[in-house]
């Protein structure tokens, strides 16, 4: 528990000198309240971060292969979409281009 409250006495100070010129209007108790609290969460964040990441790893797959699939179903959409733009901009009996009577 010492180690706890060493790295969360370490991450307030870091956060301190961060946060202090970006709220420097903040009455002292309001920002040591607040600081205390990122410093809380962090850690929170952390250690859970730290004991489930076999679970975040099998989620994090999952994740990532359903985004590649909606990517994958997006773009066989979108190359449909420009297809039929084009068929409909240009026509599939569209007449040739007229001659270019300048030269």
């Amino acid at each position: 528990m010492e180690d706890q409250t060493e790295l969360r006495e370490a991450l307030v100070r870091r956060l301190a000198q961060r946060l202090r010129p970006v709220c420097y209007a903040w009455p002292q108790a309001l920002f040591d309240t607040m600081v205390g609290n990122l410093a809380d969460i962090t850690l929170k964040y952390d250690y859970h971060h730290a004991t489930s990441s076999h679970l975040a790893t099998e989620e994090s797959t999952k994740l990532l292969a359903e985004l590649r699939a909606s990517l994958a179903r997006s773009e066989r959409m979108r190359s449909g979409e420009v297809d039929a733009i084009v068929a409909a901009l240009t026509g599939e009996h569209a007449a040739p281009p007229a001659a270019d009577l300048t030269t």
